[in-house]
């Protein structure tokens, strides 16, 4: 199979987190920031981790990165991000098997949630997290 696959897998899954809905999530579409929604996902494709070629390993890795963005609209931002961090987490943990090929083997952030602010310095307009998964493929 290929990382696309375990990409789109990814995309359906967050699809179902309670924060989130299919208007929510894009692959690499950051234009959704500008659709007024509250919570939105961005997936990118992560490094690919060296694959041994020379031997018969079963198993494939690949890193997925999933930004995080609330929009900021007054001091409840903060909380509101909480809310959709804890739910994307326990989406992910209770999703894990994304297929009987297809394994979430870890989740980190890059850092703490940032404010996002543009090039002028107006804002702030998001406050954003980036994920970081490693997925494996079964093969």
């Amino acid at each position: 199979m290929s990382y696309m696959a375990a990409q789109t897998l990814l995309k359906a899954l967050l699809v179902t987190c309670g924060s989130l809905g299919a208007s929510n999530v894009t692959e690499g579409d950051l234009r959704v920031l500008d659709s007024g929604l509250t919570n939105t996902a961005v997936i990118f494709p992560g490094i690919l981790p060296v694959m041994d070629l020379a031997t018969l390993v079963r198993v494939r890795e690949y890193e997925a990165i999933v930004d995080l963005f609330t929009k900021f609209v007054d001091d409840t931002a903060y909380s509101t991000f909480g809310t959709l961090r804890d739910a994307v987490i326990a989406t992910i943990m209770g999703g894990r098997d994304m297929s009987g090929t297809y394994f979430i083997t870890a989740l980190a952030s890059d850092g703490e949630p940032t404010e996002l602010f543009d090039k002028q310095g107006a804002g702030p307009f998001f406050v954003n997290q980036r994920f970081r998964l490693v997925i494996q493929e079964q093969v």
